[in-house]
């Protein structure tokens, strides 16, 4: 098996003017794919493969922000008081053409291609936001509450008045950290994006080698074999293939439909912490799609269970001795919950 990480897509890095620019492009904006294949048996065999697109950048509205105390502490976020979504609808449509299937690299029947390449059909391709803002305390206004509310009011606007299929989940990473601890939070985090990911799936196919590897390759010696088979089989093989660089040949199986995007400040620690585990839980159904087992071995297992037993009886002796000395413990839990559509009255995006 091997897995890689790749960057493609890389708009302008921008530190102070991080939200949207005359182009509709945010800033820090990167596109990341996670490429997982499995080695054939066989040389001549195809290899199997799998890709996995998710977004991070910065909020998708008008803003900048203020470095304070030579940049040491928060920043000073500024939204625009007018025209504050001015680009914001552009560029979700920008990113639902993007990740909408690929009509001939569709491998189903006539009617199913019909469907994916009908009228505005990338109008229904779904959307995700995952915020990693802070959204304040009672004790303390921060600044991220007020772009974090800004941005779920104009998430609520595309789902709304625009009728795009938006989702917004907003999780304040740094406070749940702080109450939950980290483990439960990466449980809290797995448990908002289990029903959405589902949705937009990840690209499955084949690779097969077709030709010299100095030699380019447009698919067609692919589909050429099979011609005589038959119109309806050639033209299939032929829409479902792409070239990979030179002397190879993808055969796509499936494609993704939609995409995930993550989001913080700056777009850095909590967004790389955020997508990070976002794409591990992809990744094990990657691997399960091209049968590659990932678990434990069965003598690793049984060590692990071993260090489990001991780590459990330690705490039970330890909380015996705290509950003869009249100690206890206690424990926090907080939930998540969506902050409430903002009712900014300021200009639609």
């Amino acid at each position: 098996m091997s897995c890689i990480l790749l960057y493609p897509v890389c708009a302008c890095f921008r530190y102070k003017a991080r939200g949207l620019n005359e182009n509709s492009d945010p800033g820090n904006e990167i596109e990341c794919d996670q490429v997982v294949w499995k080695h054939p048996d066989y040389s001549e065999q195809p290899i199997p493969w799998s890709r996995y697109t998710w977004r991070r950048g910065s909020v998708p509205l008008w803003w900048t922000v203020n470095i304070r105390n030579g940049g040491m502490g928060e920043a000073e976020i500024k939204i625009r008081s007018t025209n504050t979504f001015r680009g914001s609808r552009r560029y979700v449509r920008r990113l639902q053409k993007r990740y909408m299937p690929d009509p001939h690299l569709h491998q189903g029947s006539a009617d199913e291609l019909a469907v994916v390449a009908g009228t505005d059909a990338s109008l229904q391709v779904p959307v995700v936001f995952f915020s990693l803002l802070r959204k304040g305390t009672p004790d303390r206004d921060r600044s991220e509450a007020k772009l974090a509310e800004a941005f779920d009011y104009m998430a609520s606007q595309l789902r709304g008045m625009h009728k795009l299929p938006v989702s917004y989940v907003a999780l304040d990473w740094h406070q749940m950290d702080k109450e939950l601890g980290s483990e439960a939070l990466v449980e809290g985090f797995w448990a908002q994006l289990s029903s959405l990911l589902p949705s937009q799936g990840f690209a499955l196919g084949t690779m097969s080698k077709v030709g010299p590897d100095h030699t380019d390759s447009d698919g067609q010696e692919l589909s050429s074999s099979i011609s005589s088979s038959g119109g309806s089989a050639a033209a299939a093989a032929g829409r479902g293939c792409s070239p990979v660089g030179k002397g190879w040949v993808a055969r796509w199986i499936k494609q993704q439909r939609g995409v995930t995007r993550y989001n913080c400040a700056d777009s850095l620690d909590r967004t790389n912490v955020g997508s990070f585990f976002g794409a591990v839980q992809v990744f094990i159904e990657q691997c399960r799609e091209l049968d590659i087992a990932i678990a434990a071995t069965s003598s690793s297992a049984a060590s692990m269970a071993r260090q489990a037993l001991v780590r459990r009886q330690a705490a039970a002796a330890t909380a015996a001795v705290l509950a003869a000395a009249g100690s206890s413990s206690t424990a926090a839990a907080a939930a998540v919950v969506n902050p409430a559509t903002g009712q900014d009255k300021r200009s639609g995006s």
